[in-house]
């Protein structure tokens, strides 16, 4: 896609791309890049009064259910199969 509008560019212009806007195009290189897929994400969250929460967490496609407070996180359950 980049090379596209590198190439339209050029025709456009009949020469080499500015200093402008080749820097341009340089950050959309860097922003159009992938980054990693996320390992862990929080399905959902179940308030339970005070500092006291559930929640439903996807670690490599296993789901846990987890209970956290104030100081603490405790795996309560490994689900079987998928959730999301």
């Amino acid at each position: 896609m980049l090379k596209k509008r590198r190439d339209e560019m050029n025709v456009e212009s009949g020469n080499e791309p500015s200093l402008l806007r080749r820097a341009g195009l340089r950050l959309l290189e860097v922003a159009q890049r992938t980054k990693p897929a996320r390992r862990m994400r929080v399905l959902e969250s179940l308030a339970c009064g005070g500092k006291a929460q559930l929640l439903l967490i996807e670690v490599d496609g296993k789901s846990f259910l987890a209970a956290g407070g104030a100081d603490a996180l405790h795996t309560l359950l490994a689900l079987p199969g998928e959730l999301a």
